[in-house]
């Protein structure tokens, strides 16, 4: 990597303070040839300085390559900026010691820092000539208005740090945002979405005291927490948040979408909306919702006050999070219809015969894969006497019988009519499978309550088994179930046939 590339990875603010190192490291070379050739020192004193003075330069560069300084070695860095001005014969010389110094070090550190930065400073140009005129009577030391300078200067510098820290922030945030944001519209579930969102959120907090992050979803106002991040997060994933429990003037607020900020004793308010308590130093509630509907809220919660910057950012992120879960949410719905049955919920017959498909290919322990047409006995009349609303009931019930009937494993699909399909991956012998068959019929025997008419139907049943992981013939397979099936309903007593295709032949 060459230095141009090395420099494009720097900051802004680092490319700035850079700068301004190089001016203070200029600067301090006239001090360090004054002292150098001076006659005021003995050569041991002059020495001594001019390793102070190099140990203080080489000090500079290496914690602007760091990033920062520790605030207790300051005071020794203008106590040698103040033996420059003692020590040098040129007050210009110790003047641009003291401009280079105060436009590099007031990058750094806090308004308190800048306080005292400004008191060593004004101390330096009170003491060095106190000291300089024990050796030089007739000395006068920098002009007196120096001082006012030095404060002025010291504080445009402090505003300029300010304003490119504030723009590093900005940037951080934009990338945090656009990385999250690609990350959430990658992401094909929900529980990817929530861990997304809260790690994204405490990143868009940056540095802090006792920052977390939470998301909570529900359909109504009482959520539960489904993700959380940060410090001290711990057994909240799980917890009930009540927000209808906060004052009636913040639940206003939340109603209408606005995001709820709080600071200090005010977090109190929102105590035993959860059994956790709120941070007492700042939190911030951002409602998760779109196009009208409440999807859930998140939250972000410090020791300290948040900036307002970190909160806009929040609401931003909020938007993008309820936007990829909303999404999220009508692509499943699409796939739920392009798949299922729209009146009992039901596989349709694509996925029946994904499903099939995807057992007669697989192997497993269990040697059979079981395939059952069903078809019932009845259901003309129910429709033709009751009406369609009473049939719909009975396909709704004869479903959920099915689905009570079988494994968790196991498929049931509603082909179209009156017509079902049972798929039984994973049976061990063709007793477990008829077993479940012979279920199947005594259950819908049962009668049934349908748009408060008692009807009882029967069911006709044709079973089919292949060898798993087998790769047979889809078609043929449900072929042969479909012909056991008709040869039930050819009887007219309800009931279940296996197939006498020679391949699948009980």
């Amino acid at each position: 990597m060459n230095a141009r590339e090395v420099i494009r990875g720097w900051s802004l603010l680092h490319r700035v303070r850079g700068v301004f190192l190089l001016y203070a490291v200029f600067c301090a070379l006239g001090p360090l040839a004054q002292v150098t050739g001076s006659n005021l020192l003995a050569p041991a004193q002059r020495a001594l300085f001019d390793v102070a003075l190099v140990v203080l330069v080489v000090w500079w560069v290496l914690r602007w390559r760091a990033g920062r300084f520790p605030r207790l070695v300051e005071p020794l860095e203008w106590v040698v900026v103040g033996a420059s001005i003692a020590c040098s014969a040129d007050n210009d010389a110790a003047v641009n010691l003291i401009f280079g110094a105060i436009c590099f070090r007031a990058f750094y550190g806090n308004k308190w820092d800048l306080l005292l930065r400004v008191g060593y400073v004004e101390t330096a140009l009170l003491l060095a000539p106190l000291v300089r005129r024990e050796f030089t009577p007739d000395f006068q030391g920098p002009a007196p208005a120096l001082g006012g300078a030095i404060a002025v200067l010291s504080l445009l510098m402090f505003v300029l740090k300010n304003a490119l820290e504030q723009h590093e922030r900005m940037v951080a945030r934009e990338r945090i945002l656009a990385q999250g944001a690609a990350a959430v519209v990658a992401a094909t579930d929900r529980s990817s979405i929530y861990r997304i969102a809260t790690r994204t959120a405490l990143g868009l907090a940056g540095d802090g005291d006792g920052i977390r992050t939470t998301l909570s979803r529900g359909d109504g106002w009482t959520t539960r927490i489904r993700a959380a991040d940060g410090d001290g997060v711990e057994g909240l994933v799980g917890l009930e948040v009540h927000y209808d429990r906060m004052p009636p003037a913040l639940l206003e607020l939340f109603r209408e979408g606005r995001p709820i900020y709080l600071e200090g004793d005010e977090c109190s308010q929102l105590n035993g909306m959860a059994s956790a308590d709120v941070r007492q130093g700042g939190v911030f509630l951002v409602p998760l919702r779109t196009a009208g509907k409440w999807l859930g809220a998140m939250s972000i919660g410090a020791d300290g006050p948040l900036r307002a910057e970190i909160r806009a950012s929040m609401v931003t992120w909020a938007t993008q999070v309820a936007s990829s879960l909303e999404t999220l949410r009508l692509n499943e719905e699409l796939t739920r219809q392009a798949f299922h049955d729209s009146l009992t919920g039901l596989p349709n017959r694509a996925l029946v015969h994904d499903r099939l498909r995807m057992a007669l290919n697989t192997r497993s322990k269990a040697r059979l894969v079981a395939f059952m047409l069903l078809d019932l006995d009845g259901f003309k009349q129910v429709n033709d006497v009751y009406g369609h609303q009473a049939g719909d009931e009975l396909l709704r019930e004869v479903a959920n019988r099915l689905v009570g009937c079988v494994r968790q494993s196991d498929t049931v699909g509603r082909l179209g009519g009156d017509e079902f399909a049972v798929i039984l991956p994973g049976v061990h012998d063709h007793t477990e499978g008829l077993k479940i068959a012979d279920r199947l019929v005594e259950s819908i025997r049962t009668p049934i309550t349908a748009d408060g008419h008692p009807v009882v139907v029967g069911a006709s049943i044709g079973v089919a088994f292949a060898e798993h992981g087998s790769g047979g013939d889809l078609d043929e397979l449900m072929r042969a179930a479909d012909a056991a099936m008709y040869r039930v309903k050819a009887t007219g007593h309800g009931g279940y046939s296996v197939a006498d295709t020679p391949a699948f032949t009980a």
